[in-house]
């Protein structure tokens, strides 16, 4: 199924983080979906650097910011938090690996 198909009549929640490469997040996006079937989860680049990401913003209803030890620097976190606020995104929490 693509993801359109699959993410039809469910909620959908966008990961993204600082340090998160999109392979990465991909992943981590399709574990979630595979251990339950209440969300779609999809994943994006960092929101400051990645056009792709900004549009994927606009269709998520949420987004979990996804970090990694030793990668993401908090400086960049903040930085992203200030440009999702702006964005007016609902962010639903965060994680880090």
């Amino acid at each position: 199924a693509n993801t359109e198909q699959a993410a039809k009549g469910k909620r959908t929640i966008l990961l993204t983080g600082s340090g998160l490469t999109l392979d990465e997040g991909e992943k981590i996006a399709a574990k979630l979906n595979e251990m339950q079937d209440a969300l779609h989860f999809t994943a994006a680049e960092n929101v400051e650097r990645s056009a792709d990401a900004v549009r994927a913003l606009s269709d998520a209803e949420g987004v979990v910011l996804v970090e990694k030890v030793n990668r993401s620097a908090l400086r960049k976190v903040y930085s992203q938090m200030e440009r999702l606020n702006r964005s007016d995104a609902k962010v639903l929490g965060y994680f880090v690996f």
